[in-house]
C-alpha cells in the first residue's frame, strides 16, 4: 500500500473510539478490558429488541445483554463528555454505522467479545495488536482496504451479515481459527506478506466465499473449515510454504481454477460433496454471488502445483476438473473417493502420481491430450460397475479406458494396458448384448481377457476329466479307470507330440460319436493350451 497517498487520522476524537475505550484509566489492564466489553455490550443492548437481545444471549453473557437504565447512561455519557473534554457531545448513535473507517491503531487494543452492528474499518492501518477473538459481528462489517501491521486475532469470532475484507493487507498474516461466517463473505485480492501465516482452521462458511486472485505468502490452513456455501479460489497465488486444506468440508463448489501452488498442498481427507448440478460457461464462475443454486463441483482448471498436491483420501461427491492443471511433483490422490466423473484433459502430470485404492464410481478419469509420469500407481483401483447404465453412459466408458489403454501403451506400461483392455472389453460386450457380445463373454471364463494363467489350466484340467468320464463309460467294464485317465490326457496333450499310439490302447475302436467327441475336445484343448501361453507371455512380457 502506497503510504504516501494515504493520510490516516488518529482514532483520539473518533467519538467510537472514545466508547470501546472509555475505561483506559485507573484501572487494571485486565479489569479495564472487561469494563470496556461490558460498557459497550451494555450501551448497543439498549437499543437491541428482545428478540434480538435474546439471540445474542447464548453467545454474548447474560449480564452484558442487560440495558443501560437513565442513571446509567448518564453516568456513561459524563465519561465520554470527560474523555473528549466537551461538555456538549452526546453519545454516538447505534443506528448509524460504526465509523472507525481511515484511522491509525498504533496502540495496542481490545475488542474481544465485543457486539458489532453495521461496522466501517476500512482503510484503516493497524500498527498494534488487535483483538476480535469471539466477538459478534451482527450487521454488516467492512475491512476493505484496511492494512495490518500486526496479526489481527479473529478467533471464534461470529459474522451474522456480509462480511468484506477485500483488498486488504496483511504484514503478520492473521488467525481466523473456528470462527463462523453466517453470510457471504469476501476476501477477494487480499495479501498476506511472506512467511506470514493464514490460519482458518475449523472455520464455517455458510455462505459464499471469495478468495479471488489473493497472494498468501505464507502457510496457509484451511485444516478441518467447513464451506457449506460456494468457494472461491479463482487464480490465487499459494506461497512455497504450503497451502492445507486436510479434513476441510466443501459442501457445494470449490473453484481453484487458474490458481498457482508454489510449496506443498494437501487436500488429505477432504470431502466434496454435490447438491445441484450445472453447466457454467467455460469463462463465468462456477456460481452467481447470492444465487440459491449452485454447481457441486470442484475446478481447478489452469492451476498450477510445484510442490506435493495431495488429495488423500478425499471425497468427491461432484464433478471434479483437472483441466489444463500442470503438476510439477508428486501429486497424491491415494484412496481418493470420486463419485462423479473427473477430467484430466490436457493436463500435466510431471512427477509420480498416486492412484493407489481410489474408488471411481462413475467414471474413470478423462486423459485426452493428458501426460502421465512413467510412475503413475493404479494398483487396487475400483472402476466402475456396469449395472444399471444407460448404453451412451456405456460408451463414454469404452472410450475412457480406450484412451487410458492407448496411453499405458505409450508408456510401455504392458501390465496396465492390458488392465485397461480388458476393461475396455467389458464395457464393449454390454454394448454388444448378450448374443453378439457371447464371444467377448468366453473370453473372459476362459482366460479373464488373456491376464490368467490358472484360469485356462483349471478349465483344461476339467475337459480332461469329463474326457476320462465319457471313455469310461462308453468302455464300461472293459477299461481300467488309469487308462481311461491316460487316454484322455493324451488326447488333451496332443499337440505337444505324445505318441499317438497309446490312444491304441482302447479296448475296441472308437466309435463314430466318440471320434466326434476326442475330436471336439482335442480342439477344445489346443485353444486352452494356446490361452495358457498367452497368458505366460503377458504375465512375462519385456517391452
Amino acid at each position: 500500500m502506497n503510504e504516501e497517498s494515504k493520510s490516516w487520522k488518529m482514532p483520539d476524537n473518533n467519538p467510537w473510539y472514545i466508547l470501546a475505550t472509555l475505561h483506559n484509566k485507573h484501572h487494571p489492564a485486565n479489569e479495564r478490558q472487561d469494563l470496556n466489553r461490558k460498557t459497550w455490550n451494555r450501551y448497543f443492548a439498549s437499543y437491541l429488541n428482545e428478540e434480538e437481545r435474546h439471540n445474542i444471549s447464548k453467545i454474548i453473557p447474560l449480564d452484558e445483554t442487560i440495558a443501560y437504565d437513565d442513571n446509567e447512561l448518564q453516568e456513561i455519557q459524563n465519561i465520554f463528555q470527560s474523555k473528549l473534554n466537551d461538555n456538549n457531545s452526546e453519545l454516538p448513535d447505534v443506528r448509524k454505522t460504526i465509523d472507525f473507517s481511515g484511522l491509525l491503531f498504533i496502540n495496542d487494543i481490545q475488542f474481544s467479545g465485543f457486539i458489532f452492528l453495521s461496522c466501517d474499518f476500512g482503510n484503516c492501518l493497524f500498527e498494534g495488536n488487535i483483538d476480535f477473538t469471539k466477538s459478534l459481528f451482527m450487521h454488516e462489517i467492512r475491512f476493505e482496504a484496511a492494512e495490518f501491521r500486526v496479526a489481527p486475532k479473529f478467533q471464534e469470532a461470529i459474522f451474522l451479515q456480509y462480511t468484506y475484507f477485500t483488498d486488504t493487507e496483511f504484514s503478520k498474516g492473521f488467525d481466523f481459527r473456528k470462527s463462523e461466517f453466517k453470510a457471504p463473505v469476501s476476501f477477494k485480492s487480499i495479501k498476506v506478506e511472506e512467511n506470514a501465516d493464514a490460519r482458518f482452521g475449523g472455520a464455517r462458511f455458510f455462505r459464499e466465499v471469495d478468495f479471488t486472485e489473493s497472494k498468501f505468502g505464507g502457510n496457509l490452513f484451511f485444516g478441518k473449515a467447513e464451506f457449506v456455501g460456494p468457494s472461491s479460489f479463482y487464480e490465487c497465488e499459494f506461497s512455497k510454504y504450503g497451502a492445507n486444506f486436510s479434513g476441510a468440508i466443501f459442501s457445494i463448489c470449490a473453484d481453484f481454477r487458474k490458481s498457482k501452488f508454489k510449496g506443498d498442498v494437501f487436500f488429505s481427507n477432504v470431502y466434496f460433496p454435490s447438491i445441484v448440478e450445472s453447466n457454467p460457461s467455460e469463462h463465468s464462475p462456477p456460481w452467481p454471488i447470492h444465487s440459491d443454486t449452485f454447481s457441486g463441483y470442484i475446478y481447478l482448471d489452469g492451476a498450477e502445483f510445484l510442490g506435493t498436491a495431495s488429495f488423500k483420501e478425499t471425497k468427491f461427491l461432484g464433478n471434479s476438473r483437472f483441466q489444463n492443471v500442470i503438476f510439477r511433483n508428486k501429486a497424491d490422490f491415494h484412496k481418493a473417493n470420486f463419485c462423479s466423473s473427473v477430467d484430466f484433459t490436457n493436463s500435466e502430470l510431471k512427477g509420480p502420481t498416486d492412484f493407489d485404492g481410489c474408488q471411481f464410481k462413475k467414471s474413470p478419469p478423462q486423459l485426452a491430450g493428458a501426460t502421465l509420469h512413467p510412475r503413475t500407481n493404479w494398483r487396487r483401483v475400483i472402476w466402475p460397475q456396469l449395472t444399471g447404465l444407460r448404453t451412451d453412459e456405456v460408451e463414454n466408458l469404452t472410450d475412457a479406458y480406450s484412451c487410458l489403454k492407448l496411453e499405458m501403451d505409450k508408456q510401455k506400461r504392458h501390465h496396465d494396458e492390458l488392465m485397461f483392455f480388458s476393461k475396455e472389453l467389458e464395457c464393449r460386450k454390454v454394448e454388444l448384448g448378450k448374443i453378439r457380445g457371447f464371444p467377448i463373454s468366453l473370453y473372459e471364463w476362459t482366460c479373464d481377457y488373456g491376464q490368467s494363467i490358472i484360469l485356462p489350466l483349471l478349465w483344461l484340467f476339467d475337459l480332461t476329466l469329463l474326457g476320462w468320464n465319457v471313455i469310461m463309460s462308453a468302455y464300461m467294464l472293459e477299461i481300467t479307470w488309469d487308462k481311461a485317465l491316460l487316454a484322455s490326457l493324451v488326447n488333451s496333450l496332443g499337440s505337444f507330440g505324445v505318441r499317438k499310439e497309446l490312444m491304441e490302447s482302447l479296448p475296441k475302436p472308437a466309435s463314430t460319436g466318440m471320434q466326434f467327441f476326442l475330436m471336439i475336445q482335442s480342439i477344445i484343448a489346443l485353444i486352452l493350451l494356446f490361452l495358457i501361453g498367452l497368458g505366460l507371455r503377458n504375465r512375462f512380457r519385456m517391452k
